[in-house]
């Protein structure tokens, strides 16, 4: 397998990952608090890349005692990420917060213009319009048709307005960081800053009234962590930034299929998002717009 191929399917692997993702910590909020959930998250794939290289390579471990004042901030941009997101997750929707999300692409966009000088296209202006549009219909339809609590969804979607911002610099801190160190030493560094930042945030007496099941599912989310973004590290490294992005994108699309089955199933173990025309239609211009939106030159990328 070349390696754009490798490439494509590392970001495929990442869009899957991020499509289950919401639903599965809509899931594990059953039985504890969003500050425990990401916490653990943080611990599981820190714990699992470490031993990955204490086993294989020791000697990429290097990075912990030269840490980049870069990775520090990446950390902890992406501490607020995690915990932002799943307090999106908690006071909205597991499609709710995978559509407004998409706005982490918008906002990288922007540093890119200002902090890289790059000049945004047409088609890039063409797609901040869509998904503009995109934006205003799916939360005109969430609040018209899926809203019990205006307030609680309101506060979720600032809360989702938080993890973009703070997902843009961390994407942009690693980008610069991948030209010194592999996607995965970045990785491992900013995992272990995130679970110290978000210890404080953590309840660790819930720990021990977690049944087995807990226990896996909780395995499986912070499992999701390292393949999602072991994957997006390795996709970035061998295509385009923009190809990957067109890929990952279409991920809300995703998780929204899900829970619309999951809906007309009418399974009792999730509550089902509640999804009109407005809302469909505004979610495909939301995913359009981002495509439109990544779709960069080829004289200009990030990598600059």
């Amino acid at each position: 397998m070349d390696e754009r191929a490798i490439g494509i399917l590392s970001a495929v692997v990442t869009a899957l990952c991020w499509a289950v993702l919401a639903i599965g910590l809509k899931m594990a909020l059953k039985y504890t608090d969003s500050g425990t959930i990401v916490w653990m998250r943080m611990v599981i794939a820190s714990a699992v890349l470490l031993i990955g290289y204490l086993v294989t390579s020791p000697g990429q471990l290097r990075i912990l005692k030269h840490l980049p004042l870069l990775g520090l901030l990446a950390g902890v941009c992406l501490a607020a990420n995690y915990f932002g997101y799943m307090k999106g997750v908690e006071l909205t929707s597991p499609s709710n917060a995978q559509i407004m999300i998409q706005a982490e692409t918008m906002a990288l966009i922007v540093i890119g213009i200002f902090y890289f000088k790059e000049r945004p296209s047409p088609l890039q202006g063409l797609g901040f319009v869509i998904a503009s549009l995109g934006f205003g219909l799916f939360f005109w339809d969430q609040i018209r048709v899926a809203v019990a609590n205006q307030a609680h969804f309101i506060e979720g979607n600032l809360w989702i307005a938080m993890a973009a911002v703070t997902w843009a610099v961390f994407a942009t801190c690693q980008k610069i960081l991948t030209k010194l160190w592999t996607p995965q030493q970045i990785n491992l560094l900013i995992y272990l800053l995130s679970t110290i930042v978000l210890a404080p945030l953590a309840d660790f007496s819930n720990l021990t009234t977690w049944s087995w099941t807990d226990h896996g599912l909780m395995l499986f989310l912070g499992l999701n962590t390292v393949l999602a973004y072991g994957a997006l590290g390795e996709a970035l490294k061998r295509i385009p930034a923009s190809q990957a992005s067109v890929i990952i994108a279409a991920n809300p699309l995703l998780t929204i299929a899900i829970m619309t089955f999951l809906r007309y199933q009418k399974v009792q173990w999730i509550e089902a998002d509640l999804i009109d025309w407005r809302g469909y239609l505004g979610s495909a211009l939301v995913v359009v717009g981002v495509i439109f939106a990544v779709r960069q030159p080829k004289d200009q990328s990030l990598e600059k």
